[in-house]
């Protein structure tokens, strides 16, 4: 098929040779330079193409590698996301059990106070812990209030009070 080529390329150059006016101008060094280089060019390039045409392909399958390798890793970095929050929401859910079951925070507001301020010493994720009544208005908390406060227009205690169940509140 090679040879199939180079003749037909041969068939070309001398047609064009013969048959074009003033085409006497071109050297016998450039017909010499077409005829016997440019068919050597001509199979180097097209044994080159097929080795580019690989390299390509094969950059664009380790592109497509990459990329499934970094979705895959956030997927996995999402999960671990969402596997600590689950923990975290679950370890503040058992410690406010268990400081509901205390009886400091059954009994008067200032040892409740006392028991709360003790809590956020040790629990120094947490800003505030505090205790409400039905009506929102917080009986005791580990940081002292200045003023009077009630929950009942939040979103939290409305849903606590409605679920009767552990709920998050908004940040």
């Amino acid at each position: 098929r090679l040879l199939y080529i180079e003749i037909c390329f041969y068939e070309l150059l001398r047609h064009i040779y013969y048959n074009l006016p003033n085409l006497h101008l071109i050297t016998h060094k450039f017909l010499f330079l077409a005829i016997f280089l440019l068919p050597q060019n001509l199979l180097t390039f097209l044994t080159l193409v097929p080795a580019i045409l690989l390299i390509f392909y094969l950059n664009f399958i380790q592109f497509r590698r990459s990329q499934e390798i970094e979705i895959n890793e956030i997927k996995n970095i999402a999960k671990l996301i969402v596997s600590e929050n689950s923990q975290v929401v679950e370890s503040a859910r058992q410690l406010l059990i268990s400081i509901s079951a205390s009886p400091e925070i059954k009994t008067s507001s200032y040892m409740c106070g006392k028991y709360l301020s003790e809590l956020l010493t040790r629990y120094q994720r947490y800003s505030n812990f505090g205790v409400t009544d039905i009506n929102g208005n917080i009986k005791c908390s580990g940081v002292p209030l200045l003023s009077p406060v009630n929950l009942s227009e939040r979103y939290f205690f409305q849903q606590t009070l409605k679920s009767k169940e552990f709920t998050i509140g908004e940040y």
